[in-house]
């Protein structure tokens, strides 16, 4: 029997209890290596939470082994049916039981001060939500670059940062409570990809910008590995000239919509407004939030679609006045944004085809 025992420790102090959710798709080829990660962790979890995908490689022996060898308990559940990743990711942290839950892909590697850095800086900046900066690995472990989701680190109010922002699952912590406000089931389309619903990290960004306190890290934490199996990467997004044109052009397919997604959370959180509880300020505040996006995108959307070169200069003018350029912490939407509506005011940038924007850039 092992000295260490979770339990108790958190009995004493629940305050500490930190939940690792983690799902699983065929990830025997470096599950290992995460799994022992987690084993070498300053803050031992109070649980390690599998969901399974349905995989059909050795992943579930691999974890079996795993279980017999730490003094944490490993809960592992196979899926009924393929969730794919977000839904995946939403559903195995809804078992979790810790006052955190730290996301957790199966093919990097923690490093040791992860979680005990990530409750430390909630636990002392009442923030609902973290994130940090990580180093690119490859897939023979060696050091590739850096990934870095802000420029500073800090503790930011709510509503104060990017809407379309995110921090990667990996380096995401959250208090649990986060993912009561508001049914998963409501998060509604992917704004990177409209196929799937909203990915579980896109989610609690924003459930987490909107309703609590936010602290990122710059210490990076994880060795984030780069492989060809990647769901999404750090080099994901296809050739340099399609990533130009993402920074620069406004494609009036894009605009649409992300101006519905504005207004599905505009109703949404105005819905959780009006139904009584903790919540209820944040809400008004967050509807408020988007109602005012929302008059923002259908305003950039007339510019993209303007044959007019004076209208589209006219709406230009004013959305500047409005501060739609702002930066985050003011409500805008930061220079990049006005590059984009700038170029589509000197030349109409319409296109039959939709080009899919990076985190934030829209």
């Amino acid at each position: 029997m092992s000295l260490f025992d979770p339990i108790s420790q958190f009995r004493s102090d629940p305050d500490l209890s930190v939940s690792v959710a983690l799902a699983t798709f065929n990830g025997a080829k470096f599950l290992a290596e995460q799994l022992e990660s987690l084993r070498t962790q300053t803050l031992m979890p109070l649980e390690l939470v599998i969901g399974d995908d349905r995989s059909d490689d050795e992943t579930a022996d691999i974890i079996a082994n795993f279980a017999k060898t730490v003094p944490f308990p490993v809960r592992f559940t196979v899926n009924d049916e393929r969730l794919h990743f977000g839904g995946n990711f939403l559903a195995t942290a809804s078992r979790c039981r810790g006052r955190y839950i730290a996301f957790c892909d199966q093919d990097d590697i923690w490093l040791p001060d992860k979680l005990r850095q990530s409750v430390d800086a909630m636990r002392a900046a009442d923030a609902i939500i973290c994130g940090h900066d990580a180093w690119l690995i490859d897939g023979e472990r060696t050091r590739v670059g850096r990934l870095a989701h802000m420029r500073k680190g800090g503790v930011f109010t709510p509503l104060t940062l990017a809407p379309w922002g995110v921090f990667f699952g990996f380096s995401t912590t959250i208090r649990r409570e986060l993912l009561e406000i508001l049914a998963d089931s409501k998060r509604g389309p992917d704004n990177i990809d409209p196929r799937r619903l909203l990915s579980h990290d896109r989610w609690v960004y924003f459930l987490g910008t909107t309703f609590g306190r936010t602290v990122y890290l710059k210490e990076p934490l994880v060795l984030y590995r780069q492989h060809g199996g990647n769901t999404f990467g750090a080099g994901k997004g296809g050739d340099s000239l399609s990533k130009l044109k993402r920074l620069l052009l406004a494609d009036p397919q894009d605009l649409a919509f992300h101006l519905q997604m504005c207004q599905s959370r505009q109703e949404l959180l105005a819905a959780t407004a009006r139904a009584t509880g903790a919540w209820t300020a944040r809400a008004e505040d967050g509807a408020r939030y988007w109602e005012r996006l929302t008059q923002i995108y259908e305003r950039r959307l007339t510019l993209a679609q303007a044959r007019s070169l004076s209208k589209r200069a006219a709406i230009l003018i004013g959305l500047v006045i409005r501060g739609a350029y702002a930066a985050p912490v003011h409500g805008g939407l930061t220079l990049r944004a006005f590059a984009k509506d700038a170029l589509a005011t000197l030349g109409s940038t319409r296109s039959s085809s939709a080009i899919k924007t990076e985190p934030g850039s829209s």
